[in-house]
Order: C-alpha cells, then sequence, then structure tokens
C-alpha cells in the first residue's frame, strides 16, 4: 500500500485513510482489492505528465479488482476523496466473497464486459471506413392529372390510441413519464461500469436505500412488469410486497411501487 500521511491505518482486511492520502498508485504491484465501507475514493490516471480523475467511487463500490484476476501492476492510482475505510480483500478471500455477494461478481463483469466493448469500439476506429454509396436516382416526374378531373384526396389515416405509463413520487408528486422501450433499469449511476439507469434515483434516495441496479421494469404492449435485480439491498416492493428476485410482478394503475426507501406510484393513462 502506498505511504499517505500519519493518518493512515492497517488491520489485515480493514484501512482507513485520511483525505489525500493513497491506497495504492499507478504502477505499484497488488494483489488485492477493495470494497469502499465509507468515503470516497478518486481513481487517478497519469497520461503524458498529466493527471486525469477517471472516476469517484462511494460506498459499496470496489476498486483494483483487475490485481487479483491477472497479478499485473497497478493500471491507475487510488487516492482518498475525504476520510476512508475500506475492506481489504486478497485472494484468499475472493472467492468466499463472491458466494457470499453476488452483486459484486455481477458488476465485476459488467465492468469487464465495459472494458472489452470500449477496446473493440477503439479498434475499429483504425479501420478506413466503407466509401459512401452513390446517390439514389431522382425519382421520376409525378403524371400531371387530366384536366377536368381532379385528383380524390385520401382520407387522412386514423391516430392510434395511445397510452401513457408514467411513475409519480408518493413525496412530491414529481412524475418520470416511462421512456417507449421494452427494458427500462431503475438504480444509480454506477461508476464503477459506468451505466446510468432509465431511471435515476439518486436525488430522491437521501438515505442510499436504491441499490446502483436496484430493477427493471419490462414492457409487454400495454402492460408493464417490475423485476427486482440481484443483489438488490433493501428490496422491491409493491402495494407493501416484496417482490422476489428475479420474478416479474405485473402492475396495475395506482399500484405503490416502492425501491428501497423510494415510493412511487405506476399510472397508465
Amino acid at each position: 500500500m502506498a505511504s499517505g500521511g500519519q493518518g493512515t491505518s492497517e488491520t489485515d482486511y480493514f484501512v482507513q485513510l485520511q483525505t489525500g492520502e493513497y491506497v495504492f498508485q499507478q504502477g505499484d504491484a497488488g494483489n488485492s482489492m477493495f470494497i469502499i465501507e465509507d468515503g470516497l475514493i478518486e481513481i487517478i490516471k497519469t497520461v503524458d505528465s498529466e493527471e486525469r480523475k477517471l472516476a469517484e467511487l462511494e460506498q459499496g463500490d470496489f476498486f483494483g479488482e483487475m490485481s487479483v484476476l491477472d497479478d499485473q501492476p497497478r493500471e491507475a492510482s487510488a487516492r482518498a476523496g475525504s476520510e476512508c475505510q475500506l475492506l481489504r480483500i486478497d485472494k484468499s478471500m475472493f472467492d468466499q466473497m463472491l458466494r457470499q455477494n453476488p452483486e459484486i461478481a455481477v458488476r465485476m463483469l459488467r465492468k469487464l464486459a465495459r472494458r472489452l466493448r470500449n477496446v473493440i469500439a477503439d479498434s475499429f476506429e483504425h479501420h478506413e471506413q466503407a466509401p459512401a454509396p452513390a446517390p439514389a436516382p431522382a425519382p421520376a416526374s409525378p403524371v400531371p392529372a387530366v384536366a377536368g378531373e381532379p385528383e380524390a384526396a385520401a382520407p387522412p389515416p386514423s391516430a392510434p390510441e395511445t397510452r401513457t405509463f408514467r411513475m409519480v413520487f408518493e413525496e412530491g408528486g414529481e412524475e418520470i413519464v416511462l421512456p417507449e422501450k421494452h427494458e427500462i433499469t431503475v438504480g444509480r449511476p454506477d461508476p464503477v461500469t459506468g451505466t446510468v439507469p432509465d431511471i435515476n434515483l439518486t436525488a430522491y434516495d437521501t438515505a442510499r436505500s436504491v441499490s446502483r441496479r436496484h430493477a427493471k421494469l419490462f414492457r409487454e404492449d400495454d402492460q408493464f412488469f417490475v423485476c427486482e435485480e440481484i443483489g438488490t439491498a433493501n428490496g422491491t416492493f409493491v402495494n407493501s410486497e416484496r417482490v422476489k428476485t428475479g420474478i416479474r410482478v405485473l402492475l396495475a394503475d395506482n399500484d405503490v411501487v416502492s425501491f428501497g426507501r423510494v415510493a412511487m406510484v405506476f399510472r397508465a393513462s
């Protein structure tokens, strides 16, 4: 662990740091990862002598996992953005951690998948782009109507009946119109994987009771279902009844859906 100052203390598994101290620095050898129990951690990378902050992590986030997997030097530095308490995970604890907290394993896989997608996207930027297709020929001029025989106007198409689906906060009455998509994610932004949910509850969840990937809403024609994600800590409830993880529950108009401590009313109109 990189030296930071007199405020640093470390036991076998618990690490405490003061603001500005480093957990580790870019290029250090490492064989452990860390989970934030309290405080903020800044992930910093130096490129061409320029320091860049890649992410700011908070309670429940993890970092440094690549060293557990491949024994390579640290790709970036980790620095305390406030007073912090961390849980250090070495290789001997790694398997046990995955068994006890499946959310960590799922988020780790998502993070690695995102890195792979970025590598693939970067590789395509170096390929020559295909030449633009030749322009399509101009459409033929319409045949003029015969004088004295006016064209019959086509009747306007009838507009299909549409319904608006909303989630209305019980406290405050603010509403969110559900987007026109089959799968809608609910939770908080995840700086570890870089994902942002369709419905971001950060501003409404002062108690931090909502997990990063808390639940999903599924649309099937004019029906909506709610489904809790694996590893959700504080539960998802429909009319005060706990939803089982991975099981879709059909929503009806005026059902109260609670994500952790954030209560919302499903409205269909």
